[in-house]
């Protein structure tokens, strides 16, 4: 079909960002005391590795991957998974289920997971379940409690809302109270 063959094309890669400060659901991780040099880090879809780069500046231990930045560097668990805005960009829905699947298995204690909300006008046309850009990437838009309800449903785990379009989801259930204790 017409959408099959233009998927081939879907160009994820170009969706990393060149960023000059730490993410967002990295700041959130540190904000609430959920990264610290005492804690392991690995970026599951680190693009071109700006949070790699500064965590490891700041005395924590970093790992990361990506299929197009990064397909040599071993996948391994830490204590910290970030998802950072991978989830969207993945056009396939069984593939980003898997993905998120992988992610939480490899965190000791929490992962974060954080997608694209929606905004006032999407761009591109319609494809599968969310868009193609005119740069041939792949966006899919949630809002806040779709994000919810998908990361709970595709992995059995309540999910706290961190910030908009950042999830929570914690492996460690001693965390996750300390989390909720605090909030």
């Amino acid at each position: 079909t017409e959408n099959e063959s233009r998927s081939d094309k879907v160009q994820r890669h170009l969706t990393a960002l060149n960023r000059a400060t730490l993410s967002a659901p990295v700041q959130i991780l540190i904000k609430h005391g959920l990264l610290s040099s005492e804690s392991s880090f690995f970026d599951y879809g680190c693009g071109r590795g700006t949070d790699m780069s500064a965590l490891k500046d700041a005395g924590i231990s970093v790992g990361g991957w990506d299929p197009h930045y990064a397909p040599d560097n071993e996948i391994q668990s830490a204590d910290v998974v970030n998802l950072g805005f991978v989830v969207n960009v993945i056009e396939d829905s069984a593939e980003r289920v898997e993905a998120i699947q992988k992610a939480f298995s490899l965190a000791n204690k929490v992962l974060a997971v954080s997608v694209m909300l929606y905004g006032p006008e999407q761009p591109g046309k319609p494809f599968r379940d969310g868009f193609l850009t005119s740069r041939n990437t792949f966006q899919k838009y949630f809002s806040q409690g779709e994000l919810k309800d998908y990361l709970e449903h595709a992995l059995g785990q309540q999910v706290f809302m961190a910030g908009p379009g950042i999830a929570l989801i914690f492996s460690d259930k001693d965390a996750e109270q300390q989390f909720n204790a605090k909030r």
